[in-house]
């Protein structure tokens, strides 16, 4: 196993999904606003291990503030690292099958197409997820 230097960003599989940039996550500015938007750039283990203490803090409610104290990073990026990637609470590993059943009566109930108001039901899972469960695992 080889190591990375210290400051590297993550480059394994394993760290793939954690390094999943969104569109908001460009260079560029906005033609009607002007508003400057921060570089697409992967996070670092540096940014993440003070993202989890600046919520640790601050909360995970003024995201606003918390990136006023991350250099480099969007309110929205920060919001969508720690809800998506970070958060201690976010289930990664395999379902249950009581899980499977859920989201199968959460699909009758609401469709496939809200992902976000189904994962609310599944403690620790999030919406991307439950879409994913239930094309490549239920449907």
């Amino acid at each position: 196993m080889t190591r990375r230097p210290r400051n590297s960003v993550y480059s394994s599989e394993e760290d793939e999904e954690e390094t999943d940039m969104y569109e908001h996550d460009y260079d560029g500015s906005l033609a009607k606003t002007g508003k400057r938007h921060l570089g697409k750039t992967r996070w670092t283990r540096e940014e993440d291990d003070k993202l989890k203490k600046l919520v640790e803090l601050h909360g995970s409610e003024d995201w606003k503030v918390i990136a006023s104290l991350l250099t480099n990073r969007t309110d929205v990026q920060c919001q969508h690292r720690w809800q998506k990637v970070l958060n201690p609470e976010l289930i990664k590993g395999p379902w249950t099958k009581e899980e499977d059943q859920r989201v199968i009566e959460l699909v009758q109930k609401y469709g496939a197409k809200r992902w976000s108001v189904i994962a609310k039901h599944l403690k620790g899972r999030i919406g991307k997820q439950c879409r994913e469960r239930w094309h490549n695992h239920l449907n």
